[in-house]
This record gives structure tokens, C-alpha cells and sequence, in this order.
């Protein structure tokens, strides 16, 4: 497995993975429903990623299995926000998602920053919790229709 920061060669692999992460792995968020996938689906586009990584504002990280193909993706705000972080179907339980996990938090401390926030869907929760992220805000609905909840880490050094 091998981590990089985002080109936006990338962008079209990187959607796959993210659309294909989304349906097979969030059905409790989703389930299913065709209106609630759609909007959450509506963003995660080549053009809309390519905008993403080319953004100074952000940190993206790709990950590439050992055929070079993308299994990973992760996006840090510069004020320490952790937009996006999904993982290939194919991967859930190698330790991906906490490689990348690490990554976005190793970038986080280069950055100077103290805290990492998130909004965890339901899906997500346990894998945030068993790293170390604590609740900063009660569950709430975001206007794609999803639970989330509001969670953060100290991070710093």
C-alpha cells in the first residue's frame, strides 16, 4: 500500500472508489434510499474531486494498492476539518482507513493545528471512536438527509 498527496489524474479512480465506498458500505446511513444516496452521491464527481485536490485550502491524500490502482481517499481543511476519508470496498479491514487516518493526522501536526473535527456519519462512528475521536456535538441531520455526528481529536504534539 502506498499513500500520496491527490493529482488530479486521480480524480475519476478516486470518485469510483468513493461512489463505490458509499453504496457498499453506508447502507446504514443510506439505505438504500434513492433520494438520500442521490444527494450524498450528487458531489463525488471527477470534476468536482479534480476542484478539491487542485484546492490550496485543502490536504488530499490518495491511496494506491500494490498495482498502483486507487483504493483510498482522504480530504483535511486547512482549519482541521476532516471533509472526506473512504476506502475501497476491497479494503475495509486491511488498515487502510487508519493508515490514511494517520496520514490526515500527521498533516494536521505539520500544519501547526491542535484539533481535528469531523462529522461522522453512523456508519463511520465506531471506526472514529476506536481511534480516538470523542463526540463535540449532538447527532443531527446534514441537508443531504444523513445523520451525522459532530467529533473531534487533540492532535497536538
Amino acid at each position: 500500500m502506498k499513500m500520496r498527496e491527490s493529482e488530479a489524474v486521480d480524480s475519476l479512480k478516486v470518485a469510483e472508489v468513493i461512489c463505490r465506498s458509499i453504496k457498499a458500505l453506508c447502507f446504514e446511513d443510506h439505505k438504500n434510499n434513492s433520494e438520500i444516496l442521490n444527494r450524498w452521491l450528487d458531489n463525488k464527481n471527477a470534476e468536482t474531486i479534480e476542484s478539491w485536490i487542485a484546492a490550496s485550502s485543502c490536504y488530499c491524500v490518495t491511496a494506491l494498492n500494490d498495482y498502483g490502482e486507487v483504493v483510498g481517499f482522504a480530504m483535511l481543511s486547512r482549519e482541521g476539518e476532516l471533509k472526506l476519508l473512504y476506502v475501497s470496498p476491497d479494503e475495509t479491514g486491511t488498515g487502510l482507513g487508519q493508515a490514511m487516518l494517520a496520514n490526515i493526522e500527521h498533516c494536521a501536526k505539520s500544519w501547526g493545528l491542535s484539533h481535528i473535527s469531523l462529522d461522522s456519519t453512523d456508519s463511520a462512528l465506531n471506526f472514529y471512536k476506536h481511534h480516538g475521536y470523542k463526540y463535540s456535538s449532538s447527532c443531527k441531520t446534514r441537508t443531504d438527509g444523513l445523520n451525522c455526528n459532530g467529533m473531534v481529536k487533540c492532535v497536538a504534539m
